[in-house]
């Protein structure tokens, strides 16, 4: 499995991408083998695609989030 951290690029945000790998990779899956952490940029279909994956699992902020991302499930399944 891998977890795939998306690398801002002029977000204001808490930690950046190399803090929140490092935070993901130490406090929930130290002992997890076949887990990966990794930064990436672009688009996560794109990304999922270059890694072979089946699916992708992706977290939401907040309830807004779910509207966006139910229309960028619509657009991926064309």
């Amino acid at each position: 499995m891998t977890v795939a951290v998306y690398e801002e690029s002029n977000q204001n945000v808490l930690f950046s991408s190399s803090e929140r790998v490092n935070l993901i990779s130490e406090s929930i899956i130290p002992d997890k083998k076949n887990v990966n952490v990794v930064p990436f940029s672009g688009l996560a279909v794109e990304f999922a695609k270059s890694l072979g994956a089946k699916f992708i699992l992706r977290g939401l902020r907040a309830g807004f989030d779910f509207e966006l991302e139910f229309e960028m499930a619509l657009m991926w399944k064309k």
